[in-house]
C-alpha cells in the first residue's frame, strides 16, 4: 500500500467561518514549514469541526 491510499483528502473549511479559516492558515503555515505533524492536527480539528460533514468510512 501506498501512503496516498492511507491518507484521506484534506478536509476544506466551511464557508464563513472564522474558526475554519483559521485552522486553513495555521494549516498553510505548518505545511510551508514542513511540520506534517501540526498539518495533521490542524486536519483533525478542521474535520471535528462542527458543520463539517463526516467523512466516509475508509
Amino acid at each position: 500500500m501506498t501512503d496516498q491510499m492511507l491518507t484521506p483528502a484534506p478536509p476544506e473549511p466551511a464557508p464563513d467561518c472564522k474558526i475554519c479559516a483559521r485552522l486553513d492558515e495555521l494549516r498553510a503555515l505548518a505545511d510551508a514549514a514542513g511540520d506534517k505533524s501540526g498539518v495533521a492536527d490542524c486536519n483533525v480539528l478542521l474535520r471535528r469541526h462542527p458543520g463539517h460533514k463526516k467523512l466516509p468510512p475508509p
